[in-house]
């Protein structure tokens, strides 16, 4: 008798029981929230660069370049509507702070024997070594920058031969999993003298980021 009470009543009871228990100790099966992707989940300051032609600049560019060091800056970190965290992501409530850097006289002597103001093209790297190592002067001379309201550096690289600057400051510590791209904006006008967008298009895209302006907005039309 007391084993089948033990066999059919107290064993199920048992088993229900640890099966049970295991269901509340399994772990959450809730969908987690979206991931936001940004840059700035590394350390400030990303890095970024800009070149504009102030001689043969179309207005669009100009225009588009001048976002760049106004609120609310690049990116979605600044905007009144941003879904990041003030508190971990602030941004910088003074103007942008341009800072000229004077190039050392052993980078600047480095580029004057290769002829660098007439070629563009700096000292070579050395790629023996697996990962590339490169000589003083490598990538040009030093750039000056702005200080964006997102707090990253914004380089001033107009001139500079941008391919050469890129490639060659590739390793540099400083730029290492903080170099995120950059603008380099086209001339007047394209060689087929095609002009791609209107400049109401731009005007409209600039200022679509102010809740006041989102209601008034017209149909955008795009010209050739």
């Amino acid at each position: 008798l007391s084993k089948g009470l033990i066999a059919e009543i107290l064993l199920p009871i048992i088993f229900i029981l640890l099966a049970m228990l295991v269901t509340t100790l399994s772990p959450n099966t809730d969908v987690p929230p979206m991931l936001i992707l940004h840059p700035w989940y590394w350390s400030n300051p990303n890095y970024i660069f800009q070149s504009l032609s102030n001689n043969n600049a179309s207005n669009i560019s100009q225009t588009i370049q001048q976002t760049f060091t106004k609120p609310p800056s690049l990116g979605t970190r600044c905007i009144p509507s941003t879904m990041l965290n003030q508190k971990l992501y602030p941004c910088s409530k003074t103007n942008t702070t341009h800072v000229n850097v004077t190039t050392s006289y052993d980078i600047m002597n480095a580029l004057n024997q290769i002829n660098y103001n007439q070629t563009r093209i700096s000292p070579e790297c050395d790629c023996w070594q697996k990962m590339q190592t490169c000589p003083i002067g490598s990538g040009g001379p030093s750039a000056n920058y702005d200080i964006i309201e997102t707090k990253d550096i914004l380089y001033d690289l107009q001139e500079y031969n941008i391919s050469d600057w890129i490639v060659k400051t590739e390793y540099n510590l400083e730029y290492l999993m903080k170099r995120f791209g950059g603008f380099e904006f086209l001339l007047r006008y394209m060689p087929n003298d095609v002009q791609l967008v209107n400049e109401r298009l731009i005007n409209q895209i600039i200022n679509i980021t102010n809740p006041k302006n989102q209601s008034s907005l017209s149909t955008i039309d795009a010209t050739k």
